[in-house]
């Protein structure tokens, strides 16, 4: 009785089709495509888009075919020389756009109303966590804000930068002034730079002219490094410039580069010393700052809030604070 009572009525009926009208309509898409769409086509290339989004090529390219799929709809044209937005494609950017902004500004109003502060801290690190003091860091945060878990993930100061920009990191530690006016900093520490060469070379270095300096080889960064323009900034002064022979962004490949007698670089002075391997250049000294950054228009969440608070705390601890 009760199964007919079911469904000889009209709004049970009614109910019963609308339920399984969204079930087979509901959307599978997720955040991450979207912001995976809006990568790609900004960089217009697979391989970039994965370096911004810190993910690997073939997850960007599971995630824009997933879109297509699910809304049977073309919004790329592949080419050998990039990836270009179909007229559908330029029409949804847009809207995909509009869209995580409308998201990060509700996660934003709710944050503000929460005492505690809650949520993943996704932190752009550009030196060795030990440097960085990142376990006392996590311990003490642990200990005010437990609601708060950190994901690290390496990287250098241009893509850190780039990566606050767009959002896909939330704070993050970089060199030298920050090449973006949208990005606030806060003055950590000085940290001392060196000319560090293979240590076979260390007489030759030490006593080198500018212009034998130059000669050599250089291990350089293909994106932009505060370390980089302190080094191109001493040899133009001098009318020189240094012979860029291999271009590496990764610093644990850059060290082993050193090492293993390729060529010269500049770099921190504390890596430099760890190893018996790396000669340093004496004769000069330079300094570069290490700085706390984030979005000046996130300034006010109560993450970002929290986490500058201990980030400031922990550094205070340091003799040679930069004061902001």
């Amino acid at each position: 009785m009760l199964f007919l009572y079911y469904n000889q009525n009209p709004f049970f009926r009614l109910f019963a089709l609308s339920k399984s009208f969204i079930q087979k309509f509901r959307t599978q898409m997720e955040l991450y495509h979207l912001r995976t769409f809006i990568a790609v086509a900004s960089e217009q290339n697979l391989t970039r888009a994965a370096q911004k989004l810190f993910i690997s090529p073939s997850s960007v390219s599971a995630h824009i075919k997933a879109l297509e799929e699910e809304f049977n709809i073309e919004l790329f044209i592949r080419t050998p020389r990039g990836m270009h937005l179909t007229q559908a494609g330029e029409f949804l950017k847009q809207k995909a756009e509009n869209a995580l902004c409308t998201l990060e500004d509700f996660t934003r109003s709710a944050r503000a109303f929460c005492d505690q502060p809650s949520g993943c801290v996704r932190f752009g690190i550009n030196m060795p966590p030990e440097w960085l003091q990142i376990s006392r860091l996590v311990k003490n945060t642990n200990v005010k804000y437990p609601q708060m878990t950190f994901e690290f993930i390496s990287s250098v100061t241009q893509r850190i930068t780039e990566a606050l920009e767009d959002r896909t990191l939330d704070v993050g530690y970089i060199y030298g002034d920050p090449i973006s006016d949208t990005v606030e900093t806060r003055g950590l520490l000085k940290t001392e730079l060196a000319i560090a060469g293979p240590v076979r070379w260390a007489d030759q270095i030490e006593s080198a002219t500018w212009e034998s300096l130059a000669a050599l080889p250089w291990i350089c960064d293909p994106y932009y490094c505060p370390f980089q323009a302190i080094a191109d900034n001493m040899f133009a002064e001098r009318g020189l410039t240094c012979n860029k022979v291999m271009s590496i962004s990764d610093d644990a490949t850059r060290l082993e580069l050193i090492k293993g007698g390729i060529g010269m670089s500049v770099i921190e002075k504390c890596l430099a010393e760890k190893s018996d391997q790396i000669a340093i250049r004496e004769t000069e000294s330079f300094f570069c700052d290490l700085n706390f950054a984030y979005l000046k228009s996130r300034a006010g969440e109560s993450l970002i809030r929290a986490i500058t608070e201990q980030i400031t705390t922990l550094w205070q601890s340091q003799s040679e604070l930069v004061m902001a």
